[in-house]
């Protein structure tokens, strides 16, 4: 297969989404270079395990190594003889009392990987970035869509401040090294089934309604995909001519919040889960919480996102 001599490097190998691209990427073949932060905790990528025994094939494609993202010294060797890198591994810190400690993390580990892959000649990297780098802190009442970014002279929660500064930094590195193809993608809010054990922004807040340990319901409506769906897009990306310079904007649907928690009440309530959160939150709610995720939420609360996820559901 032509695929086997084409190695793939996916980068947070344990995370929700890499995961899936993983798993798709070895079904076609793929030779695949997984970077993880310890080899020697193994219930990380326990999915893997399974895999491999389910697929004995899969043993001679897959390989996992240690990758610090913070460590640049460390990725010239992780890249070495990878055609393709898909860049999928983010810090996952979403509040901070130094918004710092979640904005230059995410900025040098993009980076980092970006260095290494130029200097070794990858053909084509993709980097995981965000919706929220688009309209995050974005009011006009109009159609957004890739060719949009937020507004960086006015407030932005520090995590949405972080996918839009690294991607901007991604590329800022590619008009600087013509010869290296980039491309993004920018998941809307992430849903379906999980490979792994780890927790991961989506099941946290998802979680944190079911349990009603997140006291409010934000007053925000998402774009929402199906985490399947978004590692088929990035291997599709990462395969096609013509892709080079894009980014892509992939959701399926809109949802409010509060029809999202409807849904988890009505699939959850008769099996235990008593407590689901029904206040919905205001920005006033959320300025009086002390759940860490109200931080998150309050700079995006107010914003109707009904026109604004049309043009991009096409």
């Amino acid at each position: 297969m032509e695929n086997s001599t084409s190695r793939v490097l996916v980068t947070g190998a344990t995370g929700y989404i890499a995961s899936h691209i993983i798993t798709k990427l070895l079904g076609k073949g793929y030779a695949v270079r997984g970077t993880v932060r310890s080899l020697e905790n193994t219930p990380k990528y326990q999915y893997l395990t399974d895999l491999k025994e389910q697929h004995p094939e899969y043993t001679k494609q897959l390989e996992l190594v240690e990758g610090d993202l913070l460590k640049e010294t460390e990725w010239p060797d992780i890249v070495e003889g990878c055609r393709y890198v898909l860049h999928v591994a983010s810090p996952m810190i979403h509040v901070a009392d130094d918004p710092e400690e979640i904005i230059r993390p995410a900025i040098d580990g993009t980076l980092n990987v970006l260095k290494a892959a130029a200097a070794k000649g990858v053909k084509k990297t993709v980097v995981t970035s965000s919706c929220l780098s688009l309209y995050a802190n974005r009011t006009e009442e109009r159609f957004y869509d890739e060719n949009d970014w937020n507004d960086l002279e006015k407030f932005l929660a520090p995590y949405p401040k972080s996918k839009t500064l690294a991607e901007k930094a991604a590329w800022d590195f590619a008009k600087d090294h013509p010869e290296m193809e980039l491309s993004t993608v920018l998941p809307s809010f992430v849903a379906g089934p999980t490979l792994v054990s780890s927790a991961f922004s989506s099941s946290q807040i998802i979680g944190g309604f079911l349990t009603g340990k997140t006291p409010v319901v934000p007053h925000v409506k998402l774009g929402i995909v199906d985490v399947r769906d978004i590692a088929t897009a990035h291997i599709g990306i990462m395969e096609a001519d013509g892709t080079n310079g894009e980014r892509y904007a992939v959701f399926g649907q809109n949802i409010w919040m509060n029809e999202m928690v409807d849904i988890l009440r009505g699939q959850y309530a008769e099996k235990g889960f008593q407590n689901i959160t029904t206040t919905l939150g205001t920005r006033e709610v959320l300025q009086k919480s002390d759940h860490p995720f109200a931080k998150l939420w309050i700079g995006i609360a107010d914003y109707d996102r009904n026109l604004k996820r049309d043009k991009l559901d096409s």
